[in-house]
């Protein structure tokens, strides 16, 4: 990465191989004062966990929505964005259910486009959705 924008980064900046690192918002239901557009994007970028692999990383995403669901709560309006791999969203999509977390509502995974190559890494995905009580 380094070699491919020099400049870009600081001085002694690396990425190890099995870093996996999971950003956003902490599922819950947000109550009070609607935040401003530039307060909704800063927290896109907190950092909420890392995994020493994929399915890691997605497991701890699984648990961290299970986890804060409350009883006779789930989850709808599931989007699951993929960079370049859409069968990843879709196998993602099947370990939510199998967990238990209940989806009302069929997901809808897509490929981001061609746009999501240069911007993000092979197999990356997001996942958007509410939580419904």
């Amino acid at each position: 990465l380094v070699a491919w924008r020099p400049g870009l980064f600081p001085q002694g900046f690396t990425v190890e191989d099995g870093q996996y690192f999971s950003f956003g918002l902490e599922p819950r239901i947000r109550e009070g004062e609607i935040l401003s557009d530039t307060e909704r994007a800063k927290l896109l970028f907190n950092r909420l966990g890392d995994a020493p692999n994929y399915a890691a990383a997605q497991d701890m995403e699984i648990k961290r929505i299970k986890d804060t669901l409350k009883p006779g709560q789930r989850i709808g309006s599931v989007l699951v964005s993929c960079s370049s791999r859409p069968d990843y969203g879709h196998a993602f999509v099947t370990k939510l259910k199998s967990s238990g977390i209940v989806i009302e509502g069929e997901p809808i995974v897509y490929s981001a486009g061609f746009m999501s190559v240069p911007m993000t890494e092979m197999g990356e995905m997001t996942m958007m959705y509410n939580i419904l009580e």
